[in-house]
């Protein structure tokens, strides 16, 4: 358990982010917080303060250096997903797989969501912001004992 110096709420250890300089190596402030504090700080900017913060974060030295070996790496350990979700572009590229309207709202914008990636080619189309909301549900639904 770890007491929040902002919410002052003891809480497990898995509610503070790693922070390695901590003494011991979690953040001090609670992840419920740090959402709250981040959210208020970017709704408080004008939207020419935003995309200029947007765009020094994008320009700055080593940036795409890092954000391609950030890639790589997310490949290296997703390789299973890696490879189905490229089989899924090379079928609708052949014609075996068509894009669908998002099964929920209709949507024509629709991207592919693989239920089990042991079945490339076996999908159901959402549209972006279903397909998010059901990535929430099958973390939810792992988390359950």
């Amino acid at each position: 358990m770890k007491t929040c110096f902002r919410c002052h709420l003891a809480k497990p250890r898995s509610e503070f982010y790693a922070h390695p300089k901590m003494a011991d190596g979690l953040f001090g402030k609670c992840k419920t917080c740090t959402r709250s504090d981040n959210a208020a700080r970017y709704a408080a900017l004008t939207p020419e303060e935003r995309h200029a913060e947007q765009e020094t974060t994008k320009n700055r030295p080593g940036y795409r250096e890092y954000r391609k070996q950030q890639l790589r790496s997310w490949r290296a350990q997703n390789a299973r997903k890696v490879k189905c979700h490229r089989a899924v572009e090379r079928a609708v590229r052949a014609g075996k797989l068509v894009v669908q309207p998002c099964a929920v709202c209709g949507c024509i914008t629709s991207v592919a969501h693989h239920e089990s990636y042991d079945a490339p080619l076996v999908v159901v189309w959402y549209c972006q912001l279903h397909h998010v909301a059901r990535h929430k549900e099958m973390a939810m639904e792992d988390r359950k004992p």
